[in-house]
């Protein structure tokens, strides 16, 4: 298997998961929620969207182009950021990668096993708490590809 089929049959695996909590929130009306799910199903292995988001993006499409009901995109999806949130996401974002780095860091080459101690210890180093530390960890460890991963660690 090569790395883009590792790396489609991963991605596969997140959007499985990931769809039934989107379509519950976009239920609830997140509509950011579609989009991240018409990611979802563009990824994979070319899967199918669900009836659900193949419906909702007809209609939210129609909306704009056909009838002109709303302005922009952002009526329709909702705002990419609240005011003030990106600045703060692309801090948390980079945070998560900086411990994450750290962590494989003291893994790979200094032999530390990944541990709540390890957490512990980088997650004050970093000034967070070791199950913060370790929260951030394996959302990178999960959502970074394989052949991203490799090249993260040597940055």
């Amino acid at each position: 298997m090569s790395d883009d089929e590792k790396l489609a049959a991963e991605l596969e695996q997140v959007s499985e998961k990931a769809l039934p909590e989107l379509e519950r929130r976009f239920a609830a009306g997140d509509k950011r929620a579609l989009l991240e799910a018409v990611l979802h199903c563009m990824v994979g292995r070319g899967r199918k969207a669900p009836i659900w988001v193949r419906l909702a993006f007809a209609n939210a499409y129609t909306d704009v182009t056909y009838y002109a009901k709303f302005g922009s995109w952002d009526d329709v999806f909702g705002k990419p950021w609240p005011k003030g949130h990106r600045e703060q996401a692309q801090r948390r974002a980079k945070l998560r990668l900086y411990v994450w780095q750290r962590i494989r860091e003291l893994h790979d080459h200094h032999a530390r096993g990944i541990d709540n101690n390890l957490f512990e210890e980088v997650g004050e180093e970093f000034g967070v708490g070791g199950r913060q530390a370790k929260e951030m960890y394996y959302r990178v460890e999960k959502r970074l590809p394989p052949k991203d991963r490799a090249m993260a660690r040597n940055r």
